[in-house]
């Protein structure tokens, strides 16, 4: 199955293979705005659900896939050491958008992710350290299909 760790390791590849460098920060935005352009893109609700095996939190730097910001925190604010990334080729479309996003300051990205009501909503609260739900699909789906279907 196919699911937000493989699009994890498909970006870390797309940033081997372009030379660039990424850090878990990066990593997570980049996750949240590619998963958002496939909801956008994708006509197959069901697909996408599958793919969203793991979920976003709202953490104070924006959204973060817990299971996989963990895997990798042990690299702290360094890039990404893994070269055995491997690219999964539903991902591949996605591929120059990926590229554009390793060039974008992360806390940029943090900045536009917290203008998003689906983060802005609860900033309190994620402010406060209190329980705040996971995003679920339709979050993406306010967010990133403007007729919101």
């Amino acid at each position: 199955m196919v699911g937000m760790r493989e699009l994890a390791t498909h970006i870390i590849a797309v940033a081997n293979e372009s030379g660039k460098k990424i850090t878990n920060l990066q990593l997570q935005k980049i996750m949240f705005f590619i998963f958002g352009k496939m909801v956008k893109n994708s006509g197959d609700d069901a697909f996408i659900e599958s793919l969203y095996n793991y979920k976003f939190r709202r953490w104070s730097y924006g959204p973060v896939v817990e299971e996989i910001y963990f895997d990798y925190n042990n690299f702290g604010g360094r890039p990404i050491n893994e070269e055995e990334a491997t690219k999964t080729n539903i991902f591949t479309e996605y591929d120059s958008d990926i590229e554009k996003l390793l060039s974008v300051n992360p806390f940029k990205m943090v900045e536009i992710t917290h203008s998003l009501p689906s983060w802005a909503d609860y900033k309190d609260d994620i402010e406060a350290r209190n329980y705040v739900p996971p995003y679920d699909i339709n979050d993406f789906i306010r967010e990133f299909r403007r007729d919101g279907r």
